[in-house]
């Protein structure tokens, strides 16, 4: 008995509007702010909107070995969320009473210098035009959308169409049990195309091979998009490798 990993109608890929990379635009908040070994550093940012907020190292600022600045949201004059990272790092925060507390603290033995920037991304990809055609937001709306991890062993790729942009591609062909495929796997919606997964290439390359003549035999997987629990046809966070044959005959 055959079993089918995905059953969707073909959305076709001419109804997309084309998009050549999506956007992200970081503004300056503080520039060049140098911390001394331990100080402390406060902002507040008046924003009634969830935010991106995050720093970076400026290059002048000497390496360090572990994190050098940690950023801690402060509500009511209590920590609630930190992180800390070596080179720089972002975070989206929900406001408190129309804004946002960042305590940036240098947390390394010797002098920083450091860019305070909010982020904000526009998901104006093909890949983000295809989950939006598929009633998909992103950011994703966790009350709506929920993610099932799927693996597919792969007898046969028999199409696999890119978008012109490279952010996602829309493969057909069959298991190696003789379940059908016909999915959307997403490579990237906001980051540069060079940075998507290198399972695009693998997969047409390696469909129906076992390693080495052993008994591994080559799959891919990510997490399923589904939508009140109905089937969207798109996976996205794709890994790819080589793995034993199942004993049930199973395709996932």
């Amino acid at each position: 008995m055959k079993y089918h990993i995905v059953i969707l109608a073909l959305l076709f890929m001419t109804c997309l509007p084309s998009a050549a990379q999506a956007t992200r635009t970081d503004t300056i908040l503080h520039e060049k702010k140098m911390l001394a070994a331990g100080q402390v550093f406060q902002i507040d940012v008046n924003t009634q909107d969830p935010l991106q907020i995050g720093w970076r190292m400026s290059n002048d600022t000497p390496n360090c070995e572990e994190s050098c600045v940690s950023a801690e949201k402060i509500d009511n004059e209590h920590s609630t969320m930190k992180i800390e990272a070596q080179h720089g790092a972002s975070m989206e925060y929900t406001p408190s009473n129309g804004k946002i507390t960042i305590a940036f603290t240098n947390i390394s033995n010797h002098d920083v210098t450091i860019d305070i920037y909010s982020r904000t991304e526009i998901c104006d990809s093909e890949a983000c035009a295809l989950l939006k055609q598929k009633g998909i937001n992103y950011p994703y709306d966790y009350g709506l959308v929920d993610f099932d991890w799927k693996r597919a062993r792969i007898a046969e790729v028999t199409s696999m169409e890119t978008s012109e942009d490279g952010s996602y591609s829309h493969i057909t062909g069959k298991t190696l049990y003789g379940g059908d495929i016909d999915l959307y796997t997403i490579w990237w919606l906001i980051e540069s195309p060079e940075l998507g997964s290198g399972c695009k290439k693998w997969i047409p390359q390696n469909a129906g091979k076992t390693k080495n003549n052993t008994e591994k035999h080559y799959f891919f997987a990510g997490s399923f998009i589904t939508i009140n629990k109905e089937n969207s046809g798109v996976m996205t966070d794709i890994g790819c490798s080589y793995t034993d044959l199942p004993r049930d005959n199973s395709d996932l």
